[in-house]
């Protein structure tokens, strides 16, 4: 019993340093990422509140309007979000658009990401940065992921579900699918470049059989 009650002290003392320690590494992550927050104001990249003023991160952005910031690695909110240097984290609003990043995920009504690696997409439309009818210059700025929306422009990887998917890449699946490479399945197809389309009417840019009912196969390139 004396070893038992020594023992009971020691044990209630390790869980309370330990509890402590675990609460001051939640106030430590949570002044941290207070302390890198900006309200945005009407337009610009001026915001209206900056904590620091001098800081080129933000972890929380919430733009009243439209809002502009460098790098992003957290949370981005408001009517319109631009981040113009490197996004890894989520924006959600009616705009979105971003420059760069690792890992990304855009909710919104429009949104457009310029060279991200891996990305999650959920809207009505939503592109990449820039048109190209060459596939040979198709810029591969969507590496992987999912893009979901009524209109897909541009995203050349992972895998691209809407109503229209216009010049994509990778695995589409569509209504319609137009300019596309890789794996498409949709009413009509448009293959450019080496595609396996299945479908009702499946076209081939270029290639021995220029149009085929339930499958076709574009393997010959413009070149």
């Amino acid at each position: 019993m004396s070893q038992l009650s020594k023992l009971k002290p020691t044990f209630i003392v390790k869980s309370s340093c330990t509890l402590l320690f675990y609460r001051i590494l939640i106030w430590i992550g949570f002044l941290s990422f207070v302390s890198n927050c900006a309200i945005g104001g009407i337009k610009g990249d001026k915001p209206l509140i900056k904590i620091p003023k001098d800081s080129n991160m933000e972890v929380l952005r919430i733009n009243l309007m439209h809002g502009e910031t460098n790098n992003l690695f957290g949370l981005n909110l408001g009517v319109s979000n631009e981040v113009r240097s490197d996004l890894t984290g989520i924006q959600i609003g009616i705009l979105n658009r971003a420059m760069n990043g690792t890992v990304s995920i855009q909710i919104g009504v429009l949104n457009r990401l310029d060279g991200v690696g891996y990305a999650i997409r959920i809207g009505l439309y939503n592109r990449d940065g820039r048109f190209s009818m060459d596939p040979q210059i198709l810029p591969v700025y969507l590496i992987g992921g999912f893009t979901i929306g009524a209109l897909n422009v541009a995203s050349d990887g992972g895998t691209n579900i809407g109503l229209m998917n216009l010049i994509a890449g990778g695995f589409n699946v569509g209504l319609i699918n137009l300019l596309t490479h890789g794996v498409t399945i949709g009413l009509i197809n448009h293959g450019f470049d080496k595609t396996f389309s299945l479908g009702i009417i499946n076209f081939c840019e270029y290639g021995p059989l220029p149009v085929m009912i339930l499958a076709n196969y574009c393997f010959l390139r413009r070149d």
